[in-house]
C-alpha cells in the first residue's frame, strides 16, 4: 500500500540510505591519518588494539581489515589510474 501511494518517496529514501551506507563503509578503509587528523578507520582501530590491549580482538579485527582491503571496489583503482586531463 505504501508503495502504491508514495513509491517515488520510498525510492529516494532507499537510494539515499544506500549511498550513506556505501560512504560509511568506504571510510572504514581510509588511511590512519589525513593531514594532522586521525581517521576512525579499521587500520587505526587495529593499531590501538595492538598498542593498548586485547590481542584476541586485534586478531579478529586484522581478519576484517584484510577482507575489507581485498574487496575494495575496482572503480577506486580505475579513478586513481586514470590519466589526468591537465
Amino acid at each position: 500500500m505504501l508503495n502504491e501511494c508514495a513509491s517515488v518517496f520510498f525510492f529516494i529514501i532507499q537510494d539515499v540510505l544506500f549511498d550513506e551506507i556505501q560512504v560509511s563503509l568506504s571510510k572504514l578503509t581510509d588511511s590512519v591519518k589525513t593531514g594532522k587528523h586521525e581517521n576512525l578507520s579499521l587500520e587505526n582501530l587495529q593499531n590501538h588494539l595492538e598498542l593498548y590491549g586485547n590481542s584476541a580482538l586485534a586478531q579478529r579485527n586484522l581478519h576484517v581489515l584484510f577482507t575489507f582491503t581485498l574487496t575494495q571496489p575496482l572503480w577506486i583503482e580505475q579513478i586513481s589510474d586514470a590519466p589526468s586531463s591537465t
